[in-house]
């Protein structure tokens, strides 16, 4: 039996595009190559509730929201966070 055989072509990387990520805390790698939740990541981190302090929230020609927060393990301010939404994305996911 021939099974069908693929070819995948990669380009060379010049040794100054290559990031060593061993140097970096294994937490910043967390966050830094996840695209899941910030505020879950820090949850993960540090194993502590996490509260969002809104800072600024407003709507944009009633389609997109903004929202600007803190990112806070009790009193202690852990990051700074800007979203925004499509309200229709919002809408459906509710």
């Amino acid at each position: 039996m021939i099974r069908k055989q693929y070819i995948v072509a990669f380009y060379t990387i010049s040794s100054f595009q290559v990031f060593k990520t061993i140097s970096l805390p294994m937490e910043l790698q967390l966050i830094l190559m996840n695209n899941g939740s910030l505020t879950q990541n820090f949850n993960s981190i540090t194993g502590k509730q996490i509260k969002i302090q809104v800072i600024k929230q407003k709507s944009k020609n009633n389609k997109e929201i903004t929202r600007k927060v803190w990112i806070k393990e009790n009193l202690r301010k852990l990051a700074f966070a800007e979203s925004y939404w499509q309200k229709k994305t919002l809408i459906e996911q509710i």
